[in-house]
């Protein structure tokens, strides 16, 4: 799984830590709870509040093998958040359903982006581009 700003600022929260028992990948998204400090994967109603995407460096060596498409932070481990702004670019590989470029979309289940339906979320999205990055189908999102 890949996530990374293609176009915005390089400004990122990193006093989170994830509160998800089998990690998160970059390009997911994540609620906040602000008293305990940690992020959880949104769903398809928290996606509809303040939603941060994970834009972690790959911290690994390596010799242990772990490819850039694969790389998780695990439980307990600081997230590095990025707050979308209207006109960033940000690029994902995890979205459900089939969607296509022009496509409405928001946070939906598993912390992924999904096609927007009727929803009235806070953040919204616009597939501006459908591509293949990391050996794998990426969005390139604009943060309308």
């Amino acid at each position: 799984m890949a996530g990374f700003v293609a176009l915005g600022n390089d400004l990122y929260i990193g006093t989170y830590k994830s509160a998800v028992k089998n990690g998160v990948e970059n390009g997911q998204w994540v609620v906040l709870d602000h008293k305990v400090k940690t992020g959880t994967l949104a769903d398809a109603t928290t996606g509809d509040k303040e939603v941060y995407f994970v834009v972690n460096e790959v911290d690994t060596v390596d010799e242990q093998s772990i490819d850039t498409v694969d790389y998780k932070v695990k439980e307990g481990e600081y997230l590095r958040l990025k707050k979308p702004q209207v006109g960033e670019i940000l690029v994902a590989t995890k979205f459900n359903g089939t969607l296509a470029e022009g496509d409405e979309v928001a946070v939906g289940a598993g912390g992924n982006v999904e096609a927007i339906g009727s929803r009235t979320p806070i953040t919204k999205l616009v597939v501006k581009e459908k591509t293949n990055e990391y050996g794998e189908e990426t969005l390139r999102l604009l943060v309308l």
